[in-house]
């Protein structure tokens, strides 16, 4: 298979809130909301799960990596659509190192400026994805 061909199949992007999204992970804020309180300190929990959208602009369903966040006294819950399997990459890991991956918690790009972030796993990302599953909740084992 090409690179072309991979980087084509292979995709992390951004996905814009709404309420069908932010109800999917209700317990996962509660819980994030709980934890904020008890430490002072922002809290965030992941979920995993697949989605399709109402309007079936989407072809099929989708794996969708949620970040449920509670910082500053609200929630800052954010979404991303993947290609990868949970087998090839866990969702606290893909999001924080491979979606965030200049390390402030937000995207490396902008997504205004970027819609589609491309990425390559090397074999020792790959290694670490797959066993990085602190604090994620696995919704939907059919991945």
């Amino acid at each position: 298979m090409s690179q072309a061909t991979w980087a084509v199949r292979r995709y992390v992007l951004g996905v814009a809130q709404n309420i069908r999204l932010v109800a999917k992970i209700e317990s996962e804020l509660a819980r994030a909301e709980a934890k904020s309180r008890r430490s002072g300190r922002p809290e965030r929990c992941f979920k995993d799960f697949r989605w399709t959208t109402t309007s079936k602009s989407w072809s099929r369903h989708r794996r969708v990596v949620a970040k449920a966040e509670w910082t500053n006294g609200e929630a800052n819950p954010r979404f991303i659509v993947t290609s990868l399997k949970r087998r090839e990459c866990q969702a606290r890991y893909l999001y924080e190192n491979i979606y965030c991956a200049g390390g402030d918690g937000e995207p490396a790009k902008s997504p205004r400026t970027y819609s589609v972030q491309l990425f390559e796993l090397s074999r020792e990302q790959h290694l670490l994805a797959r066993t990085d599953g602190a604090d994620t909740k696995v919704a939907d084992q059919s991945f």
